[in-house]
């Protein structure tokens, strides 16, 4: 049960902690007990109300996570489009996957956008960086073949969660796992543009893999970030 109490936030733990396992030491949890615990951890982190609580949830994290699945759709649907042939040879046609894309990066803007409001004054540059990332995530779901709009994508999510970090809105954490998952695809990218055009459409299942997986993670980091909160007052230090 130890490992159900850390579902919880520190600041709930270090109130309830003692009492909580010395409740549960008297009277073993049931399974439904059990599942109520983790539906209590996931209120306290949505919803904190403890007295000195530091964070502020932001519920706009739910819409990067509803981004995930559209995403998800939009792959489902792309990799099982009807097969065509050209001089080149056989390819995908992956038209019916693009207003779940489209709609999955709108997601994403919103995100981003919270994302840099909790900011306040203290990164303008990681607004302009945040602008840029955005126009570039979402002109490439109209254009999925451009690579490099996704790749400065992602280059510009990074570059706002460190500034977050820096500002002391963002845990270091998210923002490890986030430049992790960006370097994954972008890499990946870089790779890709090294080769002819055509040779990329014979490695679908690496592209899902490569490119479109971290995608999905980096969406969910975000929303979670989002949904963990943010300091009711910020930091005065400057990040650029």
């Amino acid at each position: 049960m130890s490992g159900l109490i850390r579902l919880y936030p520190r600041a709930w733990r270090d109130r309830y902690g003692d009492e909580f396992l010395a409740l549960i030491a008297e009277r073993p949890p049931t399974l439904r007990d059990r599942v109520d615990i983790v539906r209590g951890a996931l209120d306290a982190r949505l919803s904190p109300q403890l007295p000195g609580s530091d964070l502020l949830p932001d519920r706009t994290g739910f819409v990067p996570l509803a981004g995930v699945l559209s995403f998800t759709m939009g792959i489902i649907l792309a990799v099982n489009g009807p097969v065509y042939y050209d001089e080149y040879g056989p390819y995908r046609d992956g038209a019916a996957a693009w207003p779940f894309v489209v709609l999955a990066m709108l997601a994403m803007a919103l995100a981003m956008y919270r994302l840099v409001t909790h900011l306040r004054a203290h990164a303008r540059a990681a607004r302009v960086i945040a602008a840029a990332a955005i126009a570039c995530g979402l002109l490439w779901s109209m254009a999925p073949w451009l690579l490099p709009l996704l790749a400065g994508c992602l280059i510009g999510v990074a570059v706002v969660a460190a500034s977050s970090s820096r500002a002391g809105v963002w845990p270091t954490s998210l923002t490890v796992l986030l430049f992790v998952l960006a370097m994954i695809p972008i890499a990946t990218i870089v790779i890709m543009l090294s080769q002819p055009w055509y040779v990329s459409r014979g490695q679908a299942d690496l592209v899902v893999l490569l490119v479109f997986a971290p995608l999905l993670a980096i969406w969910s980091v975000i929303g979670i970030g989002l949904l963990r909160g943010f300091p009711a007052s910020q930091p005065d230090t400057e990040a650029s």
